[in-house]
């Protein structure tokens, strides 16, 4: 009887302890969202483009929206559910679903062009596995025309990238990088030519994006992708 008793005190004595234990432990950490954009390519289509997001029971989020597709739409990041999702890509009167799987605290962007007539949808990560990874991720865009661009990069690393397509490149990241860029005329006139200049240190990744302004030149455009420092 008397080590009956003695059991019964130690695992009464015990309890509290064990309560006060759990009311101590770190509370779940809060899932993070997936950072997203849109990216279009379709200057040819001159017809509605939206992106959107649907709901149930819920009216659907609207990513995109652009009343014709003759400039390159590039959409700011939004905060995304990290899961998969289905997004509605509409074009004109055509609709066509997009499935995605977004992870926690990666930055997204969905492109979106065509290619002998075929509607692409690739999903680009913009957050890379490594932060410290040495070199600048540079993604080149050639598009809206027929024409090959030849780009280099601080006088050097020169390469031509064909029409309607997007390569990715890693250069060392030293700073100011200046872009120069030529793209011929097939007729045989004069190349057109530009520059633009990035800083490498002050984010991970950007895109260099061809295609030609409102007046027909050729200049590369420069957008940073993923997060800042």
């Amino acid at each position: 009887m008397k080590i009956s008793i003695l059991l019964f005190c130690l695992l009464a004595s015990a309890i509290p302890a064990r309560l006060d234990a759990e009311s101590a432990s770190p509370p779940s950490a809060k899932k993070q969202p997936a950072y997203f954009r849109v990216r279009a390519f379709l200057m040819e289509e001159k017809q509605p483009i939206s992106v959107t997001l649907p709901q149930p029971n819920l009216e659907p989020v609207e990513l995109l929206s652009a009343p014709n597709g003759e400039r390159v739409i590039n959409t700011p990041y939004e905060e995304m559910p990290a899961k998969e999702i289905k997004l509605a890509v509409r074009i004109g009167s055509e609709t066509y679903d997009v499935h995605a799987k977004l992870d926690e605290g990666i930055y997204y962007t969905l492109l979106v062009y065509r290619e002998s007539g075929r509607l692409l949808t690739p999903l680009l990560q913009d957050t890379f596995a490594d932060p410290t990874e040495p070199g600048c991720h540079i993604r080149v865009f050639n598009f809206g025309s027929e024409r090959t661009a030849i780009l280099s990069f601080r006088g050097k690393y020169a390469q031509q990238f064909a029409s309607n397509t997007f390569t990715e490149l890693i250069l060392p990241s030293h700073g100011k990088l200046k872009i120069n860029a030529i793209v011929p005329d097939p007729s045989g006139g004069y190349p057109a030519k530009s520059s633009a200049e990035i800083n490498t240190k002050s984010s991970q990744a950007f895109s260099v994006v061809i295609v030609p302004d409102y007046r027909g030149k050729f200049r590369p455009r420069i957008w940073i992708d993923g997060p800042t420092p």
